[in-house]
């Protein structure tokens, strides 16, 4: 059979297929209304500070693992695209006459040693100027980020861990963190809790806890007598699906498969 690199793009169509159907679950979730987490509004007599809290938090059910689910499928089509892609390059080089097909990968390495040690391993049968570029993309080399989400990570290691986990262990670790955008200036009250107040706040702090009931999410100074103390808030937070923490997890993928696909691309003249 002729080497080719089809089947590789398919499984990143694929892959891309499933990133769409999480988004579409999660909007689809949270268009809902009893589906949001609401806040409500306290005073914090030894701060002197009004602490925004999630004060309703609702069953959402098998929201979660099924996401878990969906987003170990985006991660199994991505690394298996790179693997496809160095099974092709080893026919290439071989004429199609591999002699250990079970023993090629493509190898995600974090440290020079280690890429050696698994290069030995997987890449036998691979053109040295090939596994030159492989290893350009390995975890110790920062790669240039279009899509940055959050403080830097590198795609490849992070597929590889979030492909490991689902695989061979436990399902993907999601949340859902409350999202609050804003900063000093921003009227809070009126862009949070759509009320009547046009005061300005002056934040104290605020965080991306994960979505529970009672969790603080934001603390700031308002004007004596501005919104009163103990109440609901006339408005709710925004969930999102995230990983490691608060990566949105939509965001993540389409970080990882930009660079899965600019791997493959760059062996397509070859085919």
């Amino acid at each position: 059979m002729q080497p080719s690199l089809d089947n590789c793009w398919l499984k990143i169509e694929r892959a891309k297929e499933h990133r769409d159907s999480l988004q579409h679950f999660v909007l689809d979730t949270f268009e809902i209304q009893d589906n949001l987490p609401r806040l409500g509004m306290k005073f914090d007599s030894d701060s002197g500070e009004y602490v925004m809290f999630i004060n309703f938090m609702p069953d959402l059910g098998d929201f979660l693992p099924r996401c878990q689910i969906i987003v170990g499928d985006m991660m199994h089509n991505l690394i298996s695209a790179l693997n496809q892609l160095v099974y092709q390059l080893a026919s290439l080089n071989t004429g199609g006459a591999i002699k250990k097909p079970i023993s090629i990968d493509f190898p995600i390495a974090d440290d020079a040693e280690r890429f050696r040690d698994l290069q030995k391993r997987y890449l036998r049968e691979v053109s040295p100027d090939h596994v030159t570029i492989i290893e350009r993309y390995q975890g110790y080399h920062r790669i240039d980020e279009d899509l940055a989400v959050g403080t830097y990570f590198h795609p490849l290691t992070m597929l590889r861990d979030l492909a490991s986990t689902d695989k061979h262990r436990l399902p993907i670790s999601l949340s859902i963190p409350t999202s609050v955008t804003c900063h000093e200036g921003i009227d809070l009250i009126q862009f949070l809790i759509m009320g009547n107040c046009q005061q300005f706040a002056r934040v104290g702090s605020m965080s991306r806890p994960r979505a529970e009931l009672g969790v603080e999410v934001m603390r700031a100074k308002l004007p004596a007598g501005s919104v009163e103390t103990n109440m609901d808030v006339a408005g709710h937070v925004t969930p999102y699906v995230a990983i490691d923490g608060d990566r949105p997890a939509i965001q993540t993928f389409d970080k990882i498969a930009a660079v899965v696909s600019k791997i493959i691309h760059e062996f397509n003249q070859l085919f």
